[in-house]
């Protein structure tokens, strides 16, 4: 069996057994706002969860189709799938989500992710990716009092700032568009506004802040792409 295979089954262990709620899912709505301008017919949530975003996409955008798919379901609405071989047609969504998902992967793993969803995005699509915003992992980490045995409290293996997402876009054969930490909980205060202002230099402090924040990036597949899923 090779690594990504003991990857996947890793991370199905951790949330079939994980009761708690998903991290995206209180901020669902104000990721829409942020990423409206980039939202087409027909939208996939990769790693669902719980289903929350996808929910809400039904409920705002009552035009598009919005499909979610995870390796755990949570939610009847999420069907069940492995993200590194997805059974859907090559160019079959104009937006394809994939939050706070990155960070619980190998960097093997995370290449093939990105490669597929990459696939299933039609031309001049885009890609939303999220995951927490240079993490400092040692300081979740928590040790089995069993086995002895260090592990993220939540099951993160990797941190990534804003030239690792350009780095992951380039290599899946996407341009990167927007990529920017910020802060979410507070930016819902403000949702209101649309997503225009809530980019805007206004609301700045809320992305400049050293506290915990979530790194956001939308990244575009172009229309003469011939990269390839691996």
């Amino acid at each position: 069996m090779d690594g990504q295979s003991l990857d996947i089954q890793h991370n199905q262990r951790f949330w079939d057994g994980n009761k708690s709620a998903y991290q995206g899912a209180k901020n669902s709505a104000v990721l829409i706002e942020l990423t409206r301008g980039f939202l087409g017919k027909r939208i996939l949530d990769a790693g669902a969860g719980d289903g929350t975003l996808v929910a809400t996409l039904r409920k705002e955008l009552t035009n598009t189709k919005t499909v979610g798919v995870d390796l755990a379901p949570k939610s009847e609405i999420v069907e069940r799938g492995d993200l590194t071989d997805l059974q859907f047609t090559s160019g079959e969504f104009d937006t394809v989500f994939c939050a706070e998902v990155i960070e619980h992967l190998t960097p093997e793993t995370t290449g093939k992710v990105l490669a597929e969803l990459t696939r299933v995005l039609k031309p001049d699509g885009h890609l939303v990716l999220t995951t927490p915003y240079n993490e400092k992992l040692s300081e979740l980490e928590i040790t089995c009092p069993e086995c002895e045995c260090h592990f993220h409290r939540w099951g993160h293996v990797q941190n990534f700032i804003e030239d690792d997402f350009r780095t992951l876009a380039l290599a899946a054969g996407l341009t990167p568009l927007e990529v920017y930490p910020a802060r979410l909980p507070r930016l819902r205060r403000f949702r209101y506004l649309g997503g225009k202002l809530l980019k805007s230099k206004a609301l700045s402090s809320l992305r400049n802040s050293k506290r915990k924040q979530t790194l956001i990036m939308v990244a575009k597949k172009m229309a003469n792409s011939n990269k390839k899923a691996a």
